[in-house]
């Protein structure tokens, strides 16, 4: 990881041959979000956090299953499963990431009270850009609920 941040640092239009499916949902997107959006992937220190957060994923998990409780408010899980290209990665090892992945979002769903799980088979990690229409319908769903209380 040390190695992808030196490089990111001296040449940062690397981040779009490293990730160019990323990079071309995000060209979709309008000018004021797609703009400070790339820039920010774009920026070595940035990533840094990033990449900080994917190290601690098994402590940050921890202190939230230890936590307090959430608050007992509508929450709907939103899982893309379309497995996504990336670099150093088999099909096969992608494949069984998803399987973790869906089954710790079950997991997290029925661990609250008015948890849903929606699992979409057309999107992956970029569905607010490849299924915005199920992103607006899950806020318009929860605010729903919220309202109907």
């Amino acid at each position: 990881m040390q190695a992808m941040l030196e490089e990111l640092r001296r040449n940062p239009d690397i981040a779009r041959e490293w990730y160019p499916t990323l990079f071309a949902e995000w060209e979709k997107l309008p000018t004021q979000v797609r703009d400070p959006l790339i820039a920010r992937h774009m920026d070595a220190d940035r990533a840094i956090v990033g990449l900080r957060d994917m190290q601690n994923a098994r402590r940050i998990q921890e202190e939230v299953a230890n936590g307090p409780a959430l608050p007992d408010v509508p929450i709907i899980v939103l899982t893309g499963m379309q497995i996504n290209p990336t670099s150093g990665r088999s099909d096969e090892q992608m494949h069984a990431l998803n399987k973790i992945k869906l089954a710790a979002h079950a997991a997290f769903v029925s661990s609250v009270p008015q948890g849903e799980h929606r699992v979409l088979q057309d999107a992956g990690h970029l569905l607010y850009t490849q299924r915005p229409d199920v992103v607006v319908d899950a806020v318009f769903d929860i605010l729903a609920r919220l309202a109907s209380r």
